[in-house]
């Protein structure tokens, strides 16, 4: 009984210790980011999983991602033209789902969604999510709301 109360306390800080490599970033510091290119007043696709997923929808749980903050880039160019890159976390299971956006007059929604399992049991692990969106159309001088996942920011050509 005296081996078993000595063994107890290793196998956890093992386990504890493998744990916390997995958490660890990668060896070369990148940090994730999407890259992904929105059509005027699309949706992100519910009807399956994440591409190579044997996951169905209905055995997702689907939510907008936390924003942080968000960059808005003019290109030079008549009309002129954004890309938006919000920056937030995804946290645990979580894998990027969809990106869909809505334009009304100068009003641009943007929602971006992760999905993961449902009733998975997954570490506490944040990671950085950083997007890169083109908005596709012509944008005229005056201002402009930007809103993504219910962060805004206002602008004015």
């Amino acid at each position: 009984m005296g081996k078993q109360k000595i063994l107890q306390p290793a196998l956890f800080v093992v386990a504890l210790t493998l744990l916390a490599g997995a958490c660890a970033p990668a060896a070369d510091g990148s940090v994730p980011s999407v890259s992904t290119t929105l059509r005027p007043d699309s949706t992100p696709d519910t009807d399956s999983g994440p591409a190579g997923s044997d996951v169905d929808s209905e055995d997702l749980v689907i939510r907008e991602i936390q924003i942080t903050g968000i960059n808005v880039h003019i290109r030079e160019s008549y009309p002129y033209q954004f890309r938006v890159q919000p920056m937030g976390f995804l946290s645990g299971c979580d894998k990027l789902h969809g990106v869909a956006q809505r334009r009304d007059g100068n009003t641009i929604t943007i929602s971006v969604t992760a999905s993961s399992p449902k009733g998975a049991v997954c570490i506490a692990q944040v990671t950085d999510y950083e997007g890169d969106i083109a908005l596709e159309g012509g944008f005229l001088s005056g201002d402009y709301t930007i809103t993504v996942n219910g962060f805004t920011t206002k602008l004015t050509l």
